[in-house]
């Protein structure tokens, strides 16, 4: 009899240490995938270089800390000074809907101008990509929770729009109780520039992980922006149920797609010096942009073909 179990226990071995190299090979295409992509231009992420190193957002961070010049004029930007960081994003968010966003990004933060580019990832990139982020930030595992529950709704919304959420969050297009002045926003920092809408909330969480969050951010994710509201924890049961199963209000219909019915053609050749002249003028910033630590093909024409 022990025959047969040591070669099943053997046997399960083995197969834990294929997958076990399975996943170390995802991960590793997913982060030549992350620096193909240019991932790091805009955000944080484990084992890249920081915003402080170089990037999009880094270069607009010091254009606004750089001190007037010669002529009193105080050079301004407005846009990609800060992004959400991807250091422990998997802690937090479920895996399918990482997948599905990297594929097919949406509009998630509310208060930025700026939304992710839709990047030609394939579902491979993706789950690479996603494998990568797991391997350096792990899963959080939640305590378990009661299951969700249409009695704690109306609670939770009032909750939700009494007790200071609304300051910083939406949901969906339900009407908003109050908005917070520029200057309390601005106070907040961060932590209301990045809050996100909370209609795609049940999609991003589970259950249990998002009550978890609600209590206490930083027990999730030690960098979270968040801080833990001082509610009860039966009123945090209750908005996160709201937040699960209330109405996000009135979906929007999508604006109608651009044409280029205005665009007249030239009738003549053009010359590539030409398209240089507007690509170093604007485009460049997203495109090929190239510094004395290295270049980032995270948009660029030559890294794929577009």
């Amino acid at each position: 009899m022990r025959r047969p179990v040591v070669i099943a226990v053997a046997l399960a071995f083995g197969l834990a240490l294929v997958a076990a190299e399975a996943d170390a090979q995802d991960a590793e295409a997913g982060r030549h995938a992350v620096e193909r992509f240019g991932c790091d231009n805009c955000h944080t992420l484990p084992g890249q270089r920081t915003h402080a190193d170089g990037g999009c957002v880094s270069c607009h961070q010091n254009v606004r800390r750089r001190a007037a010049g010669m002529l009193g004029r105080r050079p301004e930007v407005e846009h990609l000074l800060t992004t959400p960081s991807l250091l422990n994003v998997t802690r937090r968010l479920e895996t399918e809907y990482l997948v599905r966003y990297l594929e097919d990004p949406h509009d998630v933060r509310h208060r930025l101008d700026e939304s992710m580019p839709r990047l030609p990832v394939s579902a491979e990139d993706a789950r690479n990509i996603v494998a990568f982020l797991t391997r350096e930030a792990g899963v959080y595992r939640a305590p378990a929770s009661p299951a969700p529950s249409a009695s704690r709704v109306d609670r939770g919304r009032e909750v939700f729009s009494l007790g200071g959420c609304a300051g910083c969050h939406a949901f969906g297009n339900a009407p908003a109780p109050y908005e917070l002045p520029r200057a309390a926003l601005v106070a907040f920092g961060d932590a209301a520039t990045l809050a996100p809408n909370l209609r795609y909330a049940r999609e991003r969480m589970d259950p249990d992980t998002m009550l978890a969050w609600i209590v206490d951010p930083r027990s999730v994710d030690e960098n979270a922006h968040m801080e833990a509201p001082e509610i009860s924890a039966g009123d945090a049961l209750a908005v996160r149920d709201y937040i699960l199963l209330g109405s996000p209000g009135r979906p929007v219909a999508p604006p109608a797609a651009p044409t280029a019915a205005e665009v007249t053609p030239l009738g003549r050749d053009v010359a590539f010096r030409e398209v240089r002249a507007i690509f170093g003028q604007s485009c460049i910033h997203c495109h090929s942009h190239a510094s004395g630590a290295g270049a980032s093909q995270a948009l660029g024409f030559d890294a794929f073909e577009l």
